[in-house]
């Protein structure tokens, strides 16, 4: 996985759902190919199929398009935990997104799978700064 395809943001000024979708839609850089609105309607439908709850206080809402060009992972922190983002999960800590493209080769969303099943790895992204985390993602993720 290449650097530019993982982006971290901690301490974001998100309050709520919809400002946290608004906000992976801009950061994904996917306005060329994908529209905001089948953006939404592809997390919708995968949150409908089972929780994205991964651990608590940690979602991993995702989806797998053609239309991609690559892998795509935004790793969100809230300055503050969002509540009540669903009737299934109440409050949110962390949003690990993934968006990946229909064929591509699947270990690297495998390796973070691996990653975000480790429980001292999902508290690193609870309560580690950007720098350290920066590092760790870059040494278990990228080439």
């Amino acid at each position: 996985m290449k650097n530019e395809q993982i982006d971290l943001y901690l301490g974001k000024s998100l309050t709520d759902k919809q400002s946290i979708l608004e906000f992976l839609y801009d950061a994904s850089n996917l306005k060329g190919s994908v529209t905001q609105e089948v953006f939404f309607t592809q997390l919708e439908k995968r949150e409908s199929q089972g929780s994205i709850e991964i651990a608590e206080g940690v979602i991993l809402p995702h989806f797998e398009l053609e239309e991609l060009s690559q892998t795509k992972i935004i790793i969100v922190r809230p300055m503050e935990g969002i509540i009540n983002w669903s009737l299934k999960v109440k409050k949110v800590d962390v949003i690990v997104a993934l968006f990946y493209k229909t064929g591509q080769n699947m270990n690297e969303i495998k390796r973070l799978m691996r990653m975000l099943a480790d429980d001292s790895f999902v508290e690193d992204l609870k309560k580690k700064d950007f720098e350290e985390l920066t590092k760790i993602l870059r040494s278990k993720l990228c080439e």
